[in-house]
């Protein structure tokens, strides 16, 4: 019963301590691993990075009024067309910087990964896109990028900080 309003990964971490301590008291291991493990902080305290469900929805439904002083309003268009893909798939800016339509068919993206960035010895992943997803890359010239972004690093921070505060969503971007 007292355990009832903790999280399963609370919970899991608890179980096993406990399970680990019993084998060391025991006489069945020789010491206690999980003696400086520290039960993980409660969550619902904890200040979460990540965008809630509610966040989510209104990025993807935003839609740009204004512009940021450093930026043009397509190059802001761009920037959150960016990042909703980011958001409906999990991949991160370096995956989808360099992908072009032509990266995209029959609902799957085809990523490749290498160190030296060429073809040749690179793994290939391909990862199956939501109607969502498909809907916010659109159409276009098969060689063309799928996002034409701003180069700079930082006018692409600025860009997704700008939005986050239009829509009054105040965590670390």
């Amino acid at each position: 019963r007292r355990y009832a309003n903790k999280p399963a990964f609370e919970l899991f971490t608890i179980t096993c301590k406990a399970v680990l301590r019993n084998a060391f008291e025991e006489g069945w291991i020789r010491r206690d691993p999980a003696r400086r493990v520290q039960n993980p902080p409660n969550v619902a305290t904890t200040k979460s990075p990540l965008l809630t469900c509610e966040e989510v929805r209104i990025w993807l439904e935003w839609k740009s009024k204004a512009r940021n002083s450093c930026t043009t309003k397509s190059q802001m268009e761009q920037v959150h067309k960016a990042s909703c893909f980011m958001l409906l798939t999990g991949l991160l800016w370096a995956d989808i910087k360099d992908l072009t339509f032509a990266d995209i068919a029959d609902g799957y993206v085809e990523l490749i990964r290498s160190k030296n960035r060429s073809k040749q010895h690179a793994k290939s992943y391909c990862l199956a896109l939501s109607p969502e997803a498909i809907d916010v890359v659109g159409s276009g010239k098969s060689h063309s990028l799928l996002f034409h972004c701003p180069t700079s690093n930082q006018i692409l921070l600025d860009c997704l900080r700008f939005i986050a505060a239009d829509l009054g969503i105040k965590k670390k971007v």
